[in-house]
């Protein structure tokens, strides 16, 4: 008779339409010392929605797995890999959740990976011919793999210093031994309770969680039910971080020794947990790319899981949908964009300005729809899209899911036309036609010696493609998606477009997974909490009509939204904390420097001002409005309430220096005063560059070297795209990272403000003042400045978070949401006539006419539903397919 050992209990859990036997990806979730699978209960459900299996995993010694021994933790991760590839035998792709123990564990299988990764490519040819033998022969392939595409551990140490070695090794082996004293006191667990309680929970690294509290009453039960003492004990000396197995190699070696293109690594800790704050301090230091994404939970100790389910959910959510890579089946496999309308708009302005010698009196621009399929069933999630189709009868039809996105050249300031935008749109994408995406077709590794920071956005470098120093090839590295495409494709998009089709691509990816602001946040690599609003500056427009002299103060001071006392109207009665002033329009400097200080005095002091000369001026003049605004102004602390003052030089004289760095800086310094300074235009060079930080007409040298900016101004529609946008604000970190928009209607601006609220999540190092950072406010006033909008009820109507100092990031995720359905339902275009209803106007041209299901109407107290506005076109014209 043959013995076998025992197997490892796995529980797996397998959402709609997805099969065991054929899934290619899967979350792993892995317990801590003492677990079992039952610790995720409170995670899983928030996971279910990827449409990816969940297995979770007993691990030797605990729960179901008790019979089952390792004598090691990489023996540990050995056992787990091949109880994943016998649960599900397809599976390639898997995102690793560890906790604590599981955590060094997971660490374990992934430097694993990564080694036999490596390994492998040096028999690539002989793997190529074995798999092209094994295909003739209809046959299995005679070797399988688990990549391990993301890592999330959670309170775990990557491993204990030297020094502590000795100690640790003599404080586990006593608890080891306590343990098998208890032998199999399984049955009503009184003396493992007890030691639990006064002994193991009464540790400094539990912090407010030991105790009489209900949480820790049922961790504590669970504990007593699943575990017998005397199996812990053997796990607690077979897994000791002191064992020689288990210390060489140090997790810290493969952490910091990743390379571009490697593993995403998010690490979540309670910040009462001193040690292992320790130790996620450590990990955001190391040198690896990309670095390791760190998270720390306010009010929690070591029991991340069991106090902070909903912290720990968030970034695994994020990390598997990003990361996961998927083959086919599941909601997570994927779409297919199929077809594509644009609606066109008008929306006048309330003053005609001036944008580069350009006179504009109303925004053009169309709403770009795209239409894309995904196998799968539904699955709820919030407020997001809805979707046609995909019922729950089988046969149903492929899901339909719909993204938003605005396309509106700004004369002026983009170098294509409306129609010519058009045409690229179509272009771009017909390519994207017959390839399925992925969310990782929208995230990149950064390049190798990236800037520090980078790792929080996805414009660096692309899977798919190097570099040859073309415009098109740059392109493809800072925005990953168009690597998808033929460079000859690539080389003329206007950046307006490609911001489009990223945006209204990443909405769908999103739509029945994640909700969209998460998927953003996913993305840029940020695994933490997000605001629930953003802050907005108010702005004062550069009059259309350039002032004749200095007598012009008051017309300046009361230009903002369109002019008539709003400084003072409206500005001062809603609370705003930051006014941006248009400077560079006056006939002297001198004449700026009179508006700039009356606006000032008319604030209240708590008010900072922002001053954007858009280029306006030349060193000496810049030197000069400086010296007028010190004798105007009367007193320094009234310009420290200047924020900075943006772009303050000429093209040509940027060009010119040797730093725009320094010119900058030198032409704001003057009488021994000096303004700081932010940069926009410099951002990019040639038209084309779409963000591509060593194409800039400023490059960034090293923060502390050279005077840096105290802002970048960042619009995605002249970067090029939203991971462009998070690039640029990396490679400038520590400089506050502005979002912006270039007088969008409400779905740029809704667009923009999910951006902002990413920027504000991501960490970012100190300032060399050692003033504590606060989140800026960001340049998304420019509603104001339209008469009119293409929603119904405007945007600037509803979205004001605090008065009109701040908008809400979820009614604006609801406005691309209702947005984005308008081609999935029978409602088309609404007008708004005053004292009436909404009226419906049928939809034509290929539009459906049934009408989805509405899985997600408001919560109370909820933005409303959003429709379109009579600025827009009654009829959306369809791109593709003709």
């Amino acid at each position: 008779m043959v013995h076998l050992p025992p197997a490892m209990h796995v529980h797996i859990e397998l959402p709609d339409g997805v099969a065991a036997a054929t899934a290619t990806a899967a979350v792993v979730l892995l317990h801590g010392l003492f677990g079992t699978a039952d610790d995720w209960s409170a995670v899983a459900p928030a996971l279910m929605p990827l449409g990816l299996p969940l297995v979770a995993v007993d691990l030797p010694y605990h729960g179901a797995s008790m019979g089952v021994t390792a004598a090691s933790v990489p023996a540990a991760a050995a056992a787990v890999a091949h109880a994943v590839v016998d649960a599900l035998p397809a599976v390639t792709s898997i995102v690793l959740v560890g906790y604590s123990l599981g955590g060094r564990i997971a660490l374990a299988m992934a430097a694993a990976a990564d080694a036999t990764a490596t390994a492998d490519a040096d028999a690539n040819a002989a793997d190529h011919a074995q798999a092209k033998a094994d295909a003739d022969a209809d046959a299995p392939p005679t070797r399988r793999r688990l990549r391990v595409d993301g890592l999330l551990l959670i309170s775990a140490h990557p491993g204990i210093p030297p020094a502590e070695v000795p100690a640790r090794r003599r404080r586990d082996a006593t608890t080891a031994a306590a343990l098998s004293a208890m032998g199999d006191d399984h049955d009503d667990g009184a003396a493992f309770g007890d030691w639990l309680r006064r002994t193991w929970y009464a540790a400094d690294l539990w912090g407010s969680f030991r105790g009489g509290a209900s949480a820790f009453d049922a961790l504590l039960a669970r504990r007593v039910r699943a575990c017998v003492p005397s199996r812990v004990g053997a796990a607690v000396a077979a897994f000791s971080p002191a064992a020689h197995a288990n210390a060489s190699p140090s997790g810290w070696s493969w952490l910091g020794g990743r390379r571009g293109g490697h593993t995403p690594v998010v690490y979540v800790y309670g910040e009462e947990d001193r040690r292992y704050a320790d130790v996620a301090r450590r990990l955001a230091a190391l040198p690896a790319t990309p670095a390791v994404a760190v998270v720390g939970v306010p009010g929690v100790g070591h029991a991340v899981v069991a106090q902070a389910p909903a912290a720990v959910a968030t970034a695994a959510v994020r990390l598997a949908w990003r990361a996961a890579r998927p083959s086919g089946g599941g909601t997570n496999g994927g779409v297919s964009v199929s077809r594509a309308y644009v609606r066109r708009f008008v929306v006048p302005l309330r003053v005609p300005m001036s944008v580069g010698g350009v006179r504009v009196t109303s925004r053009e621009g169309v709403l770009l729809h795209v239409v894309a399929s995904r196998d799968g069933r539904w699955a709820s999630t919030g407020a997001l899209a809805p979707v046609a189709g995909g019922g729950d009868d089988p046969g149903d039809p492929p899901l339909e899911v719909a993204g938003v996105a605005e396309v509106s050249p700004l004369p002026g300031l983009h170098a294509v036309t409306l129609p010519v935008a058009e045409a690229q749109v179509t272009d771009c994408l017909a390519h994207l036609l017959p390839r399925r995406l992925y969310p990782s077709d929208l995230v990149s590794p950064v390049d190798e010696g990236g800037p520090p920071g980078s790792d929080h956005c996805y414009g660096g470098g692309s899977r798919r493609g190097g570099s040859d120093g073309s415009t098109a090839t740059a392109t493809a590295a800072s925005i990953p998606l168009f690597a998808l495409l033929p460079p000859s494709a690539v080389a003329a998009l206007s950046p307006t477009v490609t911001c489009a089709v990223e945006c209204a691509l990443l909405q769908v990816l999103a739509a029945g997974v994640l909700p969209l602001a998460d998927a953003l946040a996913a993305l840029a690599g940020v695994y933490g909490p997000t605001p629930p609003s953003v802050g907005v500056n108010a702005v004062v427009p550069r009059p259309a009509v350039p002032p004749a002299s200095a007598s012009a103060t008051a017309a300046t001071a009361t230009a903002a939204d369109g002019g008539g006392g709003v400084l003072n109207d409206t500005l001062l009665s809603t609370g705003v904390g930051v006014v941006k002033l248009k400077v560079g329009a006056a006939a002297t400097p001198t004449g700026d420097a009179a508006a700039t200080a009356a606006v000032l005095r008319a604030l209240p002091p708590g008010v900072r001002v922002r001053l954007d000369a858009n280029r306006a001026w030349t060193p000496i003049e810049a030197g000069a409005f400086v010296t007028a605004l010190v004798a105007a102004a009367g007193a320094t602390t009234v310009l420290r309430r200047i924020e900075y003052v943006e772009e303050p030089l000429v093209a040509a004289a940027v060009a010119a220096a040797a730093g725009g760095h320094e010119a900058m800086a030198a032409a704001l310094t003057s009488g021994g005063v000096s303004l700081p300074y932010a940069l926009d235009e410099s951002l990019i060079g040639e038209e084309g560059a779409l963000g591509v930080a060593t194409t800039a007409a400023v490059a960034p040298g090293r923060a502390g070297t050279t005077p840096w900016p105290a802002a970048v101004v960042l619009k995605p529609a002249v970067l090029g795209s939203l991971g462009a946008a998070l690039r640029v604000a990396a490679t400038w970190a520590p400089a506050a990272a502005v979002a912006s928009t270039c007088f969008d209607s409400a779905v740029g601006v809704a667009w923009a403000t999910l951006l902002a609220a990413v920027l504000d999540a991501v960490p970012r190092r100190p300032l060399e003042t050692g003033e504590p950072r606060r989140a800026p406010a960001h340049g998304l006033g420019t509603l104001a400045s339209l008469a009119a909008d293409v929603v119904v009820p405007p945007l600037a109507d509803v979205a004001w978070a605090t008065s009109r100092t701040a908008l809400d990031v979820e009614a604006c995720a609801r406005l691309l949401a209702d947005v984005a359905d308008t081609v999935l339902s029978s409602q088309g275009v609404a007008a708004a006539t005053p004292g009436r209803g909404l009226t419906p106007i049928a939809p034509r041209n290929g539009v459906p006419t049934t009408v989805p299901v509405d899985r997600h109407p408001p919560p109370p107290g909820a933005a409303p539903r959003f429709a379109l506005s009579a600025a827009c076109a009654a009829v959306p014209a369809q791109l593709f397919p003709r």
